[in-house]
């Protein structure tokens, strides 16, 4: 039987099928906490002169904040997706549904659940907005500092957890996960994770 963290056992249904992928850090129980706010991240792929795969981070939602990304009252979070896309990014995407996110802050009183959102085309022009300032980066190793080539995917500016779900995003594999991070000073820590992946049905 598979150990769920709290938070995710509405995931598991009679025909669900969970593979599980890593975990780690404290061996403590999971933080507590007593709401959960729904949130979206959507990702866009596209290649880059037809050589390098690259994504967009173009709606990576900042968890310290309530802005952006957040589903409201009467959406699904497909619906908010693609909404914050356009609002905050200017385009429209087939996006498809490929992760779960929690996320538990200590002492915050709100978690925050992010349903995952990829697509590998998008229509219209990619532009900055006040919540929003989109930036291409390679998916690839190996293309850092090369002349033309987007950045490197900015792994220290973002969440620890992110390195860990991130390849299987970037391989089209469909996931659960929960991060706990405990504080550290005024940033915080990774504490605990678990992740699973949803095999193709």
């Amino acid at each position: 039987m598979l150990n769920i963290p709290p938070g995710l056992e509405y995931l598991i249904t009679g025909s669900t099928i969970l593979d599980p992928f890593t975990s780690g850090g404290d061996s403590q129980n999971w933080l507590p906490y007593t709401q959960v706010k729904q949130y979206t991240n959507a990702f866009v792929f596209k290649d880059s002169k037809a050589r390098t795969p690259s994504v967009s981070c173009v709606c990576i939602i900042d968890v310290e904040t309530t802005s952006g990304g957040k589903v409201d009252h009467g959406e699904t979070s497909l619906q908010a997706a693609a909404r914050e896309l356009q609002e905050e990014c200017g385009i429209t995407a087939p996006l498809v549904h490929t992760g779960t996110l929690f996320f538990v802050l200590e002492g915050e009183e709100w978690v925050l659940h992010a349903e995952v959102y990829r697509a590998d085309t998008y229509q219209g022009i990619v532009t900055e907005s006040e919540e929003m300032r989109p930036e291409w980066f390679s998916t690839r190793t190996g293309d850092e500092g090369k002349v033309g080539e987007p950045p490197a995917l900015p792994f220290a500016q973002m969440w620890e957890s992110d390195v860990v779900f991130f390849p299987l995003l970037l391989s089209k594999q469909t996931f659960v996960g929960r991060a706990d991070f405990i504080r550290d000073g005024v940033e915080f820590k990774l504490h605990k994770w678990w992740y699973a992946t949803v095999p193709a049905t």
